[in-house]
């Protein structure tokens, strides 16, 4: 069994020095490439939160303050048809690992071929390792740093499409409909349209889209600055707000100290997995197939 390959993500920084070779090794999961990007990004002190070399490969990322190699890889990845950049703000599944609420940035490539992801993966470390005296910060690590502690449900993604679209989405799920009306006023305010489309109960977005990076690029800079000025929305204030439990722990995190809110995500836990189990034994057996079944 591998010792640091498995559900939860590991703190690198936890990770005693004569064994990261064994973790970089169980992570890259045989492949070459990614591991040399993982090498790259540790030998950096770039912070990697989690990865997949498979079909649909991955690489996640910890906001910290490596801010400029950050955005070189986002900029890289921008430029990959087939990828995707996801900026999680509210961070992720308070059961995935001991930094489950950071915000992270997940760089993501639709490919099924080992050849076409090691590709990806050369890029990402090609830009870490080029010397550059340019320094700024992407425009979507500004949208993160705005929304850091603002508990807004908000999820943002820049997707590189195969037929060479660029689309950025702000993405609400599971927020009440009262959120939604105000999200909605600000969203369309700001320059952005409401996908209609892809609407399921309490899962909003808005897009824009463009077949020029600059275009988008100019759009999705005038949307920051719009919502940096006028994004005044409070964080929730009670559990009737909360229609996501990965939020509503950000808020029991936020009101519990850090040895009453570690007992109580025990106690949910244990919750969901008695829940689990009666939903499993409520199942329908299947019935046996008859010869005249057709």
């Amino acid at each position: 069994m591998s010792k640091y390959n498995h559900s939860n993500s590991i703190p690198v920084d936890s990770i005693p020095k004569d064994e990261i070779a064994q973790a970089i090794k169980e992570w890259a999961e045989g492949d070459e490439a990614m591991e040399k990007l993982l090498w790259t990004c540790y030998n950096k002190n770039i912070k990697t939160d989690g990865c997949h070399a498979g079909a649909s490969p991955y690489i996640d990322f910890n906001y910290q303050d490596k801010i400029d190699e950050l955005s070189k890889l986002i900029d890289t990845t921008q430029k990959i048809k087939g990828s995707q950049v996801i900026i999680c703000v509210d961070g992720g599944n308070p059961f995935s690992g001991p930094e489950w609420y950071l915000p992270y940035i997940g760089l993501g490539f639709d490919t099924e071929y080992k050849e076409e992801a090691d590709i990806c993966f050369d890029k990402l470390t090609e830009c870490l390792e080029k010397e550059s005296k340019k320094t700024y910060k992407h425009l979507l690590l500004k949208l993160l740093e705005f929304f850091i502690d603002k508990e807004s449900g908000l999820l943002f993604r820049f997707k590189h499409t195969e037929e060479d679209k660029y689309e950025f989405y702000i993405e609400a799920t599971f927020i009440s409909d009262n959120r939604y009306k105000v999200y909605n006023d600000i969203f369309i305010k700001a320059g952005l349209i409401e996908d209609i489309s892809k609407e399921r109960q309490h899962m909003h977005y808005w897009k824009i889209e463009s077949n020029n990076l600059k275009d988008i690029s100019s759009q999705l800079e005038s949307i920051t600055e719009y919502l940096i000025n006028n994004y005044s929305v409070e964080p929730p204030t009670s559990k009737k707000e909360f229609l996501s439990f990965n939020n509503y722990a950000r808020f029991m995190k936020r009101k519990l100290s850090e040895e009453k809110f570690e007992k109580w995500l025990k106690k949910q836990q244990k919750k969901m997995f008695k829940r689990r189990i009666r939903l499993f034994r409520r199942r329908p057996k299947r019935r046996e197939r008859k010869d005249t079944d057709k």
